[in-house]
């Protein structure tokens, strides 16, 4: 992301020879919510670009002449507009100068460093006394607007919602949950002399800092974050000086050296006042009942049981449709609780000239396989997993009936296939596959095998192309990547008429994709690895579409992990594995749209799309879509979250 920050004069003499032809933002962005999210995101659908930027600047003139703290540090916004792939920002300094400066004048100044369209809010005046309009900007420049709605987000109302405490309320407006940042300095050590070792943080109060109390947070050292309490006011207790305000924060079982190093405070929820305690031990108890109280805060936001939602068992599709893209289709913003109802016939509509649509190829194995102990004839039943050796040909396994089974067990599953059973884990084992160097082992699968169904799909499958995708290539998976089953050769290329560029990579679907989470606090869930493939020319087109700002569309959430996965500064070809576990709060780089079905309730793809808008947004899409009778899951109907 390109910075371009100085006195409008300085920026003149900056940019303008530099030709430039600029899609602009432009606002104070005091506190940067969802709605400026929002604005950006549809600005770039309107523009088939996501070539934008924003101009914004050192301070608001608003809060330069009141003497009030801004909410945000300029640091922060830059990092928030790189996290919403903003490709460049121009800061203008405040001076008298500027706050002077008529409309008419700076409409030139926008014209002379090459801006030609702008996207505004509906409230927006510029100039001396604000005297400048959106309609004085009409004749110069092409104007886009969002409609604006009753359930309009105000920066303001979020200043005065963490002024008064209420962080929780703000985290749901804003892009990124409110936090404070500051260097850790040295303390008295009351803390440690009572066992809960504090980490005193100085922070910079030309912003907004929260209402004094006690708060659930999380603290961030750049590296890692930690669940931790945080006490912001005046310490009644130890301190007998009222007038400054100081910040210090608790990390939960961690005993770490934070001293000079500067770390960020998340701030999830206020959980009292600060309190005047008669003694020390009186303190100390306090604080183990504070503890306490974040620890099931922290169960309860981190429960798996929080992602489930209510489904009647009619709506889930047992058997493909006859035409695949006769599937219904939800439209989901990415930004809002906007929904619409479609067709997924008509998908090329949400795809502009020069998008990139990337697909995962992987066919899936006939990979349900019936065997026999050959030892007791007792009956097992297989699912192969990956292939982890070639000669001997191994594969890692699900095995119903895993507790008959031993290391050196000979398996028969025909005259032509036996396995010896190779090692063993806790809940998968390897085998180990005997045949004759003449057979090929796919097609000897190809004889016995089945292709792998879900379990909630009871209905036998009649032909198994229904379970492929048209363009599945490379034989691997055990299980379909089944956003993608919806397409056809024909709408594949309707959308390469319409100059949609078309990009395959491999994922071979396994346990990481579909394993259950099992564990009640879902970060605990063990993702297993999944192995991927992506080929020069792949690496080479996706990073020419990020070059050159366009969309970067997944099919699917195989596609999602991959990318997400792979994306360093770039996207690289090889062949790679990945344990990427994506849930709230992942800081997604590679992708920008995601075509998706709709997923079992408390499962991982739930969180991962969920993360990539937010939980209240999807839940808010799948309870429409139950009402209106959506087909769900593999065989279900499909959402762009756009």
């Amino acid at each position: 992301m390109r910075i371009e920050r100085g006195s409008y004069q300085k920026l003149l003499a900056t940019l303008a020879n530099e030709q430039l032809e600029l899609n602009c933002v432009i606002g104070n962005f005091n506190a940067i919510h969802l709605g400026h999210a929002n604005l950006i995101h549809q600005f770039s659908l309107y523009l088939h670009s996501l070539d934008i930027c924003i101009i914004t600047f050192s301070q608001s003139i608003k809060s330069q002449i009141s003497q009030e703290n801004p909410f945000l540090s300029l640091e922060s916004k830059l990092e928030i507009f790189a996290y919403l792939k903003v490709n460049m920002v121009i800061v203008i300094d405040i001076d008298e100068q500027f706050t002077k400066l008529s409309a008419m004048d700076f409409i030139s100044f926008l014209k002379t460093i090459g801006v030609k369209k702008i996207a505004l809010g509906s409230d927006f005046h510029f100039g001396y006394q604000r005297t400048g309009s959106i309609e004085m900007l009409k004749p110069f420049f092409e104007i886009f607007q969002v409609k604006t709605t009753n359930d309009k987000i105000s920066s303001t109302e979020i200043k005065h919602l963490v002024e008064d405490g209420r962080v929780d309320e703000a985290n749901k407006l804003l892009i990124k949950p409110f936090f404070i940042e500051g260097l850790v300095v040295s303390g008295r050590e009351i803390g440690r002399s009572i066992s809960y070792p504090t980490a005193n943080i100085d922070p910079n109060f030309a912003y907004t800092i929260p209402k004094e109390g006690v708060y659930y947070t999380s603290c961030s050292d750049g590296i890692n974050t930690y669940d931790s309490i945080t006490n912001i006011g005046y310490n009644p207790t130890v301190n007998d000086d009222q007038s400054l305000i100081k910040i210090e924060t608790h990390i939960l079982d961690q005993n770490l050296q934070l001293y000079g190093k500067k770390i960020k405070i998340i701030l999830h929820q206020r959980l009292r006042s600060e309190i005047k305690f008669p003694n020390l031990e009186a303190l100390k108890k306090q604080i183990s009942l504070d503890i306490q109280e974040v620890i099931a805060l922290q169960e309860k936001a981190h429960s798996i049981e929080t992602w489930d939602y209510p489904l009647d068992p009619e709506l889930i599709a047992q058997t493909p449709l006859s035409v695949r893209s006769q599937a219904r289709l939800l439209k989901v913003s990415r930004f809002n609780n906007e929904v619409k109802d479609d067709n997924f016939s008509h998908i090329a509509d949400y795809f502009y000239p020069g998008d990139v649509l990337v697909l995962n190829n992987s066919k899936v194995m006939c990979a349900r396989i019936f065997g026999m102990k050959v030892q007791t004839n007792a009956k097992l039943e297989f699912l192969l997993l990956e292939r982890i050796n070639n000669r001997p040909v191994r594969y890692e396994c699900l095995c119903r009936g895993f507790r008959k089974v031993h290391v050196d067990n000979l398996i028969s599953f025909s005259d032509r296939l036996k396995a010896k059973v190779y090692t063993k884990s806790a809940d998968t084992l390897v085998l180990e596959f005997i045949f004759d160097e003449k057979d090929d082992f796919y097609e000897l699968l190809e004889e016995i095998g089945h292709i792998p169904l879900p379990p909630y799909i009871k209905t036998k499958l009649v032909d198994n192309n229904d379970y492929q995708t048209v363009y599945a290539d490379v034989l691997g998976s055990s299980a379909a990547p089944t956003a993608g089953l919806h397409f056809t050769e024909e709408l594949l290329d309707d959308l390469r008429l319409k100059g949609v560029e078309i990009i395959n990579i491999t994922l071979h679907v396994g346990l990481g994709t579909f394993l259950p989470v099992k564990t009640s606090n879902y970060l605990n869930h063990p993702m297993h690895e999944e192995i991927y493939f992506i080929d020069s020319t792949a690496a080479n087109q996706l990073n020419a579409a990020r070059k050159a700002h366009r969309r970067i569309v997944a099919c699917g959430t195989t596609v999602v992990r991959a990318l997400e996965d792979n994306f360093q500064e770039g996207f690289h070809n090889g062949i790679f594995r990945t344990k990427i576990y994506i849930t709230e709060g992942f800081k997604f780089q590679a992708i920008d749209s995601l075509i998706t079905n709709f997923h079992l309730p408390k499962s991982t793809l739930l969180l991962l799309v969920s993360a990539f808008c937010t939980k209240d947004i999807i839940f808010h899409a799948y309870k429409h879509a139950i009402v209106q009778r959506y087909r769900f899951f593999s065989f279900g109907d499909a959402m762009i979250i756009y």
